[in-house]
């Protein structure tokens, strides 16, 4: 796989459910698959957000998704260990309540 243009980074933290309506609109895009990434940064999350991250990652083999853990330190904490793993030149920081 030839690496992305641009990572998308998703913060998030015990909200689960908004979270994936946030990854289906990613799933929708009509970007190739090829040309952007998906992290999330689940920002110590005590509901089962990472495990339904990695459960939608199967349901869209397609697409690249990571998911990163980070002990609860805030949102800029987050968006900073996000930024650490981006693989693309480009980046782009959402909440998890973002529709693109």
């Amino acid at each position: 796989m030839s690496q992305p243009r641009l990572s998308v980074i998703v913060n998030t933290f015990n909200r689960r459910d908004t979270l994936l309506r946030c990854l289906d609109a990613l799933a929708r895009q009509t970007l190739h698959p090829s040309l952007f990434e998906i992290v999330v940064v689940d920002d110590g999350s005590t509901d089962d957000t990472l495990e339904a991250v990695r459960q939608w990652r199967q349901a869209h083999p397609g697409l690249t998704l990571r998911e990163l853990a980070v002990t609860h330190g805030g949102y800029s904490a987050s968006r900073n260990a996000g930024l650490r793993i981006a693989a693309a030149p480009l980046v782009l920081f959402i909440g998890d309540d973002v529709l693109l």
